[in-house]
């Protein structure tokens, strides 16, 4: 079972998993197709690390969901055994066009490897806070 993700929600592995994405969607009043999404700043693929917990809990989300095609393609083994690296864009993307998103901008930056634009607790065990928007517009 997952841990239900703080408010306001985040969309790392816990908060994708556990439907942030398909909630934030489902909460507009119109098709998903009118929507467009932008992937902000995360860790890169290249980067980010995971656990065989982590490879299992998109595997239920997407069994649970009938969709467990591609999905897969965003989990590349790791170096070391057990261990995937994991691409949270691809995920993000692959959530977003099942539900019907198809305007899907962003995902082009890694908070990990740009050491000048962006903080990392991965990479220098520090916080900080970054910023979200959703614009609506009539």
């Amino acid at each position: 079972m997952l841990p239900e993700p703080k408010w306001p929600p985040h969309a790392g592995w816990r908060g994708l998993a556990a439907g942030v994405v398909k909630n934030t969607v489902a909460g507009f009043a119109c098709e998903p197709a009118q929507l467009m999404a932008y992937l902000g700043p995360a860790i890169g693929p290249r980067h980010f690390e995971v656990g065989e917990d982590v490879y299992r809990a998109f595997e239920n989300l997407f069994a649970r969901a009938e969709e467990i095609g591609s999905w897969r393609e965003n989990f590349a083994p790791s170096v070391r055994p057990g261990h995937f690296l994991a691409n949270l864009y691809g995920l993000a993307r692959h959530i977003l066009l099942h539900l019907g998103v198809h305007q899907i901008y962003g995902g082009d930056f890694c908070t990990y490897a740009d050491v000048d634009r962006f903080y990392s607790y991965r990479r220098d065990g520090v916080t900080g806070r970054m910023v979200s928007a959703i614009w609506l517009q009539a």
